[in-house]
């Protein structure tokens, strides 16, 4: 069954096992196609970018759908709780603001699963692919709109013209704030049935205040008939009831107090569940603050994280220029190792280093960077014909093939990637083979060499 879905920029069609993005060319700022390599980069917010495809008149991008993620629509008339979970999860697409990447926020946009983790599907780069802004006022906006979504089935316009409630109560205060922190403290906070419970409550003390002013004066001697006939039955009673009585009633303290540790016992899960959860709630307000560490403190402190927070503890582990953060990631699960090596590949360390050559992964991506570091040109070039996409593995493979004394391949992918430094050094490399060319007659060398030198200058201006 396919499922076509309207956006404003371009639409999305689900085929179940891949959901494909297309938009105009004219509605991109796209000058080459290799600019949507940049969505091949692991993030966990979004599913896994499998290809693109650029044809002239339309983009199309592939993405991997996860079978155990649904639409956002189909958990409109969920818990409470999981809607609280589910925008909490949402509110991550923050960490996107001040990076080269955008995204929708559009309910035809988001998938989720039955824990409410979530998975966004389109990934927009900035200035190129829309939309093609993606700023903390914009998105606080666009959240307004959709929490709202989230917990009424409606948008925000169409609760404009209700009677005062706790829904429409809701909506007030989420429109009124100006901020992420604030839109998740008012999600938190939101409790759609104390309010009916209170009411309540008052009408039961009104109405039993109501009933006992109503009820009539009781005769005195009538009063004195019931008090001697309560009397008669108490001797009564006495007799035949509190003797016997007697004998359970050390059964019935041994069974109180069972109650009471049993009471007790649940006592103590609930306080430790509530502490559990004011703990993630500080861990969020460091996300949205952007305190990585101090997030990674909070959460790495809580005993037994669930499967969504520890989903957010490595999501923080990524975010962390720390190497210790990164080894922690890569310990979690290989599907993170593509991201954690770009993230060390940055950094440039001998320590960084080591830790790539410690990840036990047969991805691409990272096997070109182990084999480079062990000086395994061979496997260098072999591993970038699995990606040669990748402008990373052409950066390697380049610099592999002038060890290899093949300078005409380094400096073609030198031009690919617009390597100035590649194709200089790839110039000096047949320069240094001509030098050392005894099958050649000095005149031919001398003029080969010239020749190059020339092309040397041309490049270094």
């Amino acid at each position: 069954m396919h499922e076509q879905q309207g956006l404003e920029y371009g639409r999305l069609t689900d085929n179940e096992e891949v959901i494909v993005y297309e938009i105009s060319n004219q509605q991109t700022k796209l000058k080459e196609a290799e600019q949507l390599d940049e969505l091949k980069r692991y993030d966990d917010l979004f599913f896994p970018c499998q290809h693109t495809i650029v044809d002239g008149e339309w983009v199309k991008i592939y993405y991997k759908r996860d079978k155990n993620y649904n639409p956002l629509h189909n958990y409109i008339n969920t818990s409470l709780d999981m809607k609280k979970i589910i925008v909490q999860n949402i509110l991550e697409v923050n960490r996107l603001v001040g990076t080269q990447y955008t995204t929708m926020i559009h309910p035809d946009n988001i998938y989720v699963n039955n824990e409410g983790s979530i998975k966004f599907v389109h990934r927009g780069i900035r200035h190129v692919l829309p939309p093609t802004e993606f700023t903390s006022k914009q998105l606080v906006k666009e959240m307004k709109e959709l929490i709202v979504l989230i917990f009424t089935g409606k948008w925000s316009s169409e609760w404009t013209n209700d009677k005062e409630s706790s829904i429409t109560s809701f909506t007030k205060q989420i429109n009124q704030a100006s901020t992420l922190k604030e839109l998740h403290e008012i999600v938190l906070q939101y409790n759609p049935s104390s309010k009916t419970q209170s009411t309540n409550s008052s009408l039961t003390k009104d109405t039993n205040k109501k009933e006992s002013k109503e009820k009539p004066k009781q005769n005195i001697s009538l009063l004195s008939g019931i008090l001697i006939g309560f009397l008669c039955g108490l001797s009564v009673l006495y007799v035949t009831q509190v003797i016997p009585l007697s004998k359970t009633a050390s059964n019935f303290e041994s069974t109180l107090e069972a109650e009471q540790e049993s009471t007790e016992a649940e006592n103590m899960k609930l306080q430790e569940s509530i502490e559990y959860y004011e703990s993630i709630i500080e861990a969020y307000d460091y996300i949205l603050n952007e305190e990585t560490e101090e997030a990674i403190r909070i959460l790495e402190s809580i005993d037994s994280l669930q499967t969504n927070e520890q989903q957010l503890l490595v999501s923080q582990y990524l975010e962390s220029d720390s190497l210790e953060h990164l080894s922690k990631a890569a310990e979690v699960s290989k599907e993170y190792h593509p991201t954690i090596v770009e993230k060390l590949v940055a950094i440039n360390s001998e320590e960084a280093n080591e830790l790539i050559l410690l990840l036990e992964s047969s991805v691409p991506q990272v096997a070109i960077e182990k084999s480079w570091l062990n000086q395994q040109y061979e496997e260098v070039v072999d591993f970038y014909l699995e990606i040669p996409e990748n402008n990373r593995a052409k950066l390697l493979a380049a610099r592999s093939y002038l060890e290899l004394n093949e300078p005409d391949e380094a400096m073609q992918l030198g031009e690919e990637i617009n390597d100035v430094s590649i194709q200089i050094a790839g110039l000096e490399k047949q320069i240094e083979l001509l030098e050392s060319n005894e099958e050649l007659d000095e005149d031919e060398r001398e003029e080969r060499i010239e020749e190059l030198e020339q092309d040397l200058d041309e490049l270094a201006k």
